[in-house]
């Protein structure tokens, strides 16, 4: 069984945070996966920060939107993609939910065509933070006259 897995780096962020997706395609079959291509489709709430893309820590200046070339996965070996995103607005309801899908062509004998097939991963979700803002004043006098000075601290 063909499998594709999702991490990411953090689990609760806020607006601007930045983070690093990690995708493990795992081929467990006993038939070596050919021209794997892996695509993300982010949320308008991500941005994809060019030329973070590494296949098996090898920096590609591939674009996870429109599809990396993973290549080849021989029979029970893996891949590991991994990429950043940062995070430009909270959704609606505060979850940026994602996930990964892979197309791979496999072989079963010689004598037949190559077989197209469409993996998805799990769903991975992302908790974006309310940010929490706290204002004091205070002044640096408690009683005054017509006439004195305050002098605020905020």
């Amino acid at each position: 069984m063909t499998k594709l897995i999702k991490s990411s780096d953090v689990q609760y962020v806020n607006i601007g945070d930045t983070i690093a997706y990690t995708i493990k395609f795992d081929n467990t079959d006993g038939l070596q996966m050919s021209n794997v291509v892996l695509t993300d489709t982010l949320t308008s709430d991500l941005s994809f920060i060019k030329d973070s893309v590494k296949i098996d820590n090898t920096k590609s200046d591939e674009d996870i939107r429109v599809g990396v070339n993973v290549g080849t996965i021989p029979p029970n070996a893996f891949k590991t993609i991994t990429f950043e995103a940062k995070i430009v607005s909270k959704p609606s309801n505060g979850i940026i939910s994602n996930s990964s899908f892979a197309e791979y062509s496999y072989i079963i004998s010689p004598d037949l065509l190559a077989r197209q097939e469409y993996v998805q991963s799990n769903i991975n979700n992302i908790y974006v933070k309310n940010p929490s803002v706290k204002v004091i004043k205070n002044a640096d006098k408690k009683v005054v006259s017509i006439g004195d000075t305050i002098n605020y601290k905020i």
